[in-house]
């Protein structure tokens, strides 16, 4: 198989793994016991994170791997649960899909910065 990612690079999530549900358990930590330590985002008060998510998306989604969608109330939710527990100091969240900024009218948490590539009924 074609390694698109060279030899110093440790991917831990592909293909089938890349879900909605994974996505939102990595991002509040909610994981059943299985899942080993290298798939768990460690972060706490004082760390800031990047959120950069692209593919097709539309009014308040996202899809994965066009077989699934994650609105924007999923992660909104999942960014107000990490605020919680007190996952984050800052998050930065870029999204790069067709009407992307709409993804962020759902945010209601502390310490949320977004950026998106397209506005409402805009392509990106």
């Amino acid at each position: 198989a074609l390694n698109l990612y060279g030899l110093h690079v440790e991917v831990d999530y592909r293909g089938l793994d890349v879900t909605v549900e994974n996505f939102l358990r990595l991002l509040t930590g909610r994981h059943p016991p299985h899942v080993p330590m290298s798939k768990r985002l460690m972060t706490n008060e004082g760390s800031n994170i990047l959120v950069y998510m692209t593919g097709h998306g539309g009014d308040e989604f996202l899809k994965f791997s066009d077989a699934q969608e994650m609105g924007s109330q999923d992660l909104a939710d999942a960014f107000e649960a990490m605020h919680q527990k007190r996952r984050y100091r800052d998050v930065f969240f870029i999204a790069d899909t067709c009407e992307a900024a709409t993804l962020q009218h759902a945010f209601y948490s502390p310490n949320i910065i977004s950026v998106g590539s397209s506005r409402k009924g805009e392509n990106s």
